[in-house]
């Protein structure tokens, strides 16, 4: 296993007693309550959340055996992408989601997983979600080193990084890809960053068609023998739309061309093979990712995968249009004051910054009026409204303290603070230290 020096130390889990009795909407937490994960999720009904909270969770650390069987009904949240993580050390697959109805993951490192299918996460059925999650250095032998979604299963897969996924024996005939869809699994997959895997970031096959949008494939396979984005050989409704792809082994796409011939092609002729069809607005370009050599994956401030989602699809919490990936790089003002205007209202940076535990922001008003001041982690999600309300004219200090809405302690990461008053919009960036 390929270690990495961004990922946390393990915890050292302690014994606790095991609540025996179960009440819907309940929360349990790991490790305050139960020791494993697999305990508090075999413990669990429909409605309630499994909180989980920062450290390895793995045979050798304690006792946790996979693959993590999610329950229907159930809401399984990790403490963050990078900081919650589920080791299997190759004993299994991390992850199974086999229920015909609805179980969510979220915020989980999903490493060390090794399977026939599914190395990472594997889905047979359900309408489940899986999103922030970090799914790296996990291997299968025939489909999706990563994710495999195949039978009736129509999963929402969106803002993950599945990266440097692999083939477990480059001899078998085998070809597992870093996601795979087939079977007649559709369901969606968006913004998302797959790379460095061992073949195509995406293979969907069979009568497979989740919706494909505002994801970025990058370097993918082995150079010389395989590789691509993407592989398209499913349902011909599939909707593959506004993907930016770069230095991928062999081809951005392989798909059928106008003659039906399996070809390889580059983003802006896959888009032209067909004008009814469902594959339009991808291209070809670096996404400047910052470091992704040390898994720093957000975007520099010029990458082509900003503001470069599909026109009418939303908007990103800045109000600008939607980045291709799982993170959005906000603009540090944006406003409606004409150039040179005085402005009614504005949002100092933060003081601390970086800072841990809290930080202190400066909302100035020229005269009375609603405000309202959010915090959004680096996917663009609200985690915390500080301010919803009345404000007198003059300046305030807001203090941050590093807690969600919940009062639960955020994870590290970057964090933006989105103010909007008498017009004006300001966002801000913030570190958060643990």
């Amino acid at each position: 296993m390929r270690q990495n020096p961004v990922l946390l130390a393990s915890l050292v889990l302690a014994t606790v007693t095991q609540p025996t009795l179960a009440q819907a909407g309940q929360t349990r937490r790991v490790p305050a309550d139960y020791t494993t994960i697999g305990a508090a999720l075999l413990a669990s009904s429909a409605d309630d959340t499994v909180r989980v909270a920062a450290g390895t969770y793995s045979p050798s650390t304690n006792g946790e055996s996979f693959p993590i069987a999610m329950p229907d009904g159930v809401t399984l949240i990790g403490n963050g992408m990078q900081s919650s993580i589920l080791d299997a050390e190759q004993t299994a697959r991390v992850m199974n989601f086999a229920g015909s109805g609805s179980a969510r993951a979220s915020g989980f490192t999903i490493t060390g997983g090794e399977a026939s299918r599914g190395g990472g996460i594997h889905v047979t059925a359900g309408t489940h979600e899986i999103d922030d999650m970090f799914v790296w250095n996990c291997g299968a032998l025939n489909r999706g080193s990563g994710i495999n979604v195949e039978g009736t299963a129509a999963p929402d897969v969106h803002h993950n990084v599945i990266w440097e996924c692999y083939d477990t024996d480059l001899s078998h005939g085998g070809d597992p890809h870093g996601c795979q869809w087939g079977g007649t699994a559709s369901g969606s997959f968006r913004q998302n960053l797959v790379g460095r895997t061992d073949s195509n970031g995406l293979f969907i096959i069979e009568s497979g068609g989740p919706e494909v949008r505002h994801n970025i494939f990058m370097e993918n396979g082995i150079d010389g023998l395989r590789g691509r984005g993407i592989c398209f050989d499913g349902d011909d409704t599939t909707v593959i739309a506004y993907n930016l792809f770069w230095d991928n082994s062999i081809a951005s796409m392989i798909m059928r061309d106008a003659q039906g011939t399996f070809t390889n092609v580059d983003a802006a002729t896959a888009n032209a093979v067909s004008a009814s069809d469902g594959i339009y607005g991808n291209f070809d370009d670096n996404p400047l990712l910052t470091d992704p050599d040390m898994l720093d994956f957000s975007l520099q401030p010029s990458s082509p995968a900003i503001d470069a989602g599909e026109p009418g699809s939303g908007t990103d919490p800045d109000g600008t249009p939607l980045d291709l990936g799982p993170f959005y790089h906000p603009m540090a003002i944006v406003g409606n004051s004409p150039a040179g205007a005085a402005r009614l209202a504005s949002l100092g940076g933060a003081s601390p910054n970086p800072f841990n535990p809290r930080t202190t922001l400066e909302l100035r008003l020229e005269r009375a009026a609603t405000v309202r001041v959010d915090i959004h982690d680096a996917r663009g999600r609200r985690v915390r409204q500080l301010i919803a309300g009345h404000r007198g004219p003059g300046n305030h200090d807001l203090l941050f303290d590093g807690l969600d809405d919940t009062g639960r302690q955020l994870a590290s990461g970057v964090y933006f603070a989105r103010m909007s008053a008498l017009g004006e919009v300001d966002v801000r960036p913030m570190v958060l230290l643990r």
